[in-house]
C-alpha cells in the first residue's frame, strides 16, 4: 500500500490544510453573521454568567438557579462566559457562536489526529474534511454548545487514551490531566456523557487484560487519579451542589436519573412519535435521510467489497479488523442503549453527535481505498462517482447556507413537502431572517399595532429577533386563543389534544391560514409568517 497516494509532501499537505482553514474561517465568519439566535442560546449565555459572577467572588455573590439549572455543571458556559468579557455585549451571540466552531475546529483536528493514529495520515485527512462539512455536525457546531462539545470530549478523550497505552504508562503523566479535564467538561455538560464513553471503555478493558502486572497496577492508580481529578474539577464548577457538596450532588443526580427530559414528541419520515416511545431505527432512519448522498453511496460500496477491502487492510495495516470493530461498536452501541434504557430522544441526531467522527471514518476508509486502486478501471469508474456526488452535495450545503443541520438528501423526497416528514429549523435560528422579511413587508409595517401568536419557537426567542431585526413593528406576543392577527412558526410538533391518535401535529399543519412570509431553502419552509385564521 502506498504511504502517500495523493498527499505526495509535507509542502503540499500544508498547503491543502491551510487552504481548508482559511475557507472554513471565512465561511464560517459569513454564517455566524447571518445565523440567528438558537431556542435557548441566551439561556446558557446567561447562566455562564452567573456562575462565573459567582465563582470569581469566591461564594458571595449568590445565585437562585431555577430547576433546570441544577442538572448540569456547566463548565464550558463557564469558560464560555468568561472569553466574553472580553467582547462587547452587543456582539456576545456572534463572539459564542465563534468560541463554539473554534472548539469545533478543535474537535476535527482530534478526529483526523484520531483517524490518523488508528489507520493513516490520508484517512484521516479525508474524514476530517468530510466530518467538518457533514451537514448535521456543521450545522450544530455554531449554534450548538453542548451537544458539539459533547463530541469534542468524546474523540480527544478517545485519542489521549490510546496514546496513554502507546508507550510505557509510566511516562504519560501529562495525559492523565487532559483526559480528567475532558471528562469534566463532557460530563459537566451532560451526566449521560460518560454513557458515551462505554464503548472506548470496551477497548479499554481489552488493553488492560494485556497489560502485564506491573502496568496494571499503573493504570488502576492512574485510573483513580483521573476519577479523582475530574470530579474535583466538576464540584468547582457546579454551583448548585455548592449548598452541600456531601449530599446536595447525590439528591439531583438521583432525581435526574428518575425523571425523563426532553421534548415530547418527534417527527420522522412522516410519522409522529411520543419521544419515549420511538422506532429502534431512529438513529439510522436520521442518518439514512440527513447524511449527503455521497456518504450512502460510500456505505453502499463498503457493504459490497467489504472482502477485498477487509483483505486488503489486514495485509497492509495492523489490527485493522480490531480498529474497524472498534468504529462499528461506536455506530451501533447508541442504538442498544435505546433499546435497553427508557429515554427520550428527540430533534434529529442532534444527541447522537459523538458518533458522526465514527460513522464518517467508513466513508473516509472506502474514499481512500478507491484512490490506492485508481489504476484499475472499475475502482476508477466508482471513484469518479463518488467525486461527482460530493460536489453534488457540496452545492447543495452551500445553497441551504446558513442551515445547514435541516440538510435531507433525494431519498427524503421533494424538499417542498419535507415538512410533512420532518421537523427541520427545530432550534428557530431561521426567525432573524424572518424578522428582516418582516421589517420590509409593506403590510406589516404599514399596522399600527399587531398581535403575534407563535408555534413551534420560544415567546422570548421571537422577542429579541423582532425587537433587533424589526424595531419599527408596534407588536405583542399573545396566546393563540387571545385572536391573534398573526401566527409566527416553526415546523415543531405542538399538542393539539389528548386523543391518543392525534394528540400532536407539526406548527405549520396545525395552523391552516395563508403564509405572508417564508424564509426557505430550496423550497423547504424553515420558519413562516401565516395570517391568523
Amino acid at each position: 500500500m502506498s504511504s502517500k497516494p495523493f498527499l505526495k509532501s509535507k509542502k503540499k499537505n500544508k498547503i491543502y490544510y491551510n487552504f481548508f482553514y482559511i475557507f472554513s474561517l471565512l465561511y464560517v465568519s459569513y454564517c455566524i453573521i447571518n445565523l440567528g439566535p438558537a431556542w435557548d442560546s441566551f439561556f446558557y449565555i446567561n447562566l455562564g454568567k452567573d456562575r462565573l459572577d459567582y465563582l470569581l467572588s469566591l461564594g458571595l455573590n449568590k445565585v437562585d438557579f431555577n430547576y433546570w439549572e441544577q442538572w448540569f455543571a456547566g463548565i464550558y458556559i463557564t469558560i464560555v462566559a468568561f472569553i466574553l468579557k472580553i467582547f462587547p455585549s452587543q456582539f456576545e451571540l456572534e463572539v459564542f457562536y465563534g468560541i463554539n466552531f473554534i472548539f469545533s475546529i478543535l474537535t476535527t483536528i482530534g478526529v483526523y489526529k484520531l483517524i490518523k493514529f488508528l489507520f493513516n495520515q490520508q484517512i484521516g485527512f479525508i474524514t476530517a474534511v468530510i466530518f467538518l462539512y457533514y451537514s448535521i455536525f456543521f450545522g450544530h457546531a455554531l449554534i450548538n454548545d453542548r451537544d458539539s462539545i459533547t463530541v469534542f470530549c468524546n474523540i480527544w478523550i478517545t485519542y489521549y487514551v490510546l496514546k496513554y497505552f502507546q508507550f510505557n504508562l509510566s511516562k504519560n503523566k501529562k495525559y492523565i490531566i487532559y483526559i480528567s479535564l475532558l471528562l469534566a467538561i463532557g460530563t459537566g455538560i451532560r451526566f449521560h456523557f460518560i454513557a458515551t464513553l462505554i464503548p472506548l471503555t470496551m477497548l479499554i478493558i481489552y488493553y488492560f487484560y494485556n497489560l502485564t502486572k506491573k502496568n496494571k497496577i499503573i493504570f488502576l492508580y492512574d485510573f483513580f487519579k483521573i476519577i479523582l481529578l475530574s470530579t474535583f474539577i466538576i464540584l468547582i464548577f457546579w454551583v448548585p451542589a455548592h449548598e452541600n457538596l456531601l449530599t446536595k450532588p447525590q439528591e439531583i443526580i438521583k432525581v435526574l436519573l428518575e425523571r425523563v427530559f426532553g421534548w415530547p414528541a418527534i417527527l420522522i419520515n412522516g410519522k409522529i412519535y411520543e419521544s419515549n416511545n420511538y422506532p429502534i431505527t431512529y438513529i439510522f432512519e436520521n442518518l439514512f435521510f440527513k447524511s449527503p448522498e455521497y456518504i450512502i453511496f460510500l456505505y453502499s460500496l463498503f457493504i459490497v467489497l467489504f472482502f477485498p477491502l477487509r483483505k486488503f487492510f489486514n495485509k497492509n495495516m495492523v489490527n485493522f479488523d480490531i480498529k474497524l470493530t472498534f468504529l462499528l461498536i461506536n455506530i451501533l452501541f447508541p442504538t442498544f442503549l435505546l433499546f435497553i434504557f427508557d429515554v427520550r430522544v428527540y430533534d434529529g441526531l442532534r444527541l447522537f453527535l459523538y458518533i458522526l467522527p465514527y460513522f464518517l471514518t467508513i466513508p473516509g476508509i472506502i474514499f481512500y481505498y478507491l484512490i490506492v486502486k485508481a489504476n484499475n478501471f472499475y475502482y476508477k469508474l466508482l471513484l469518479s462517482v463518488s467525486v461527482i456526488l460530493s460536489f453534488y452535495y457540496l452545492i447543495n450545503f452551500f445553497l441551504i447556507t446558513p442551515y445547514h443541520y435541516t440538510y435531507l438528501n433525494i431519498f427524503a423526497g421533494r424538499f417542498s413537502d419535507a415538512h410533512n416528514k420532518f421537523e427541520n429549523d427545530y432550534w428557530g435560528i431561521s426567525l432573524k431572517e424572518l424578522s428582516k422579511k418582516i421589517s420590509n413587508h409593506e403590510d406589516l409595517i404599514s399596522k399600527k399595532f399587531i398581535k403575534f401568536s407563535v408555534c413551534g419557537v420560544s415567546k422570548k426567542m421571537t422577542k429579541y429577533n423582532l425587537n433587533k431585526y424589526a424595531p419599527k413593528i408596534d407588536y405583542k406576543i399573545v396566546r393563540k386563543d387571545e385572536n391573534p392577527d398573526y401566527v409566527i412558526l416553526t415546523n415543531r410538533l405542538t399538542k393539539i389534544s389528548d386523543n391518543h391518535e392525534n394528540k400532536y401535529s407539526t406548527c405549520f399543519n396545525y395552523h391552516k391560514g395563508d403564509n405572508i412570509l417564508q424564509v426557505e431553502r430550496k423550497n423547504l419552509a424553515l420558519s413562516v409568517v401565516k395570517k391568523h385564521k
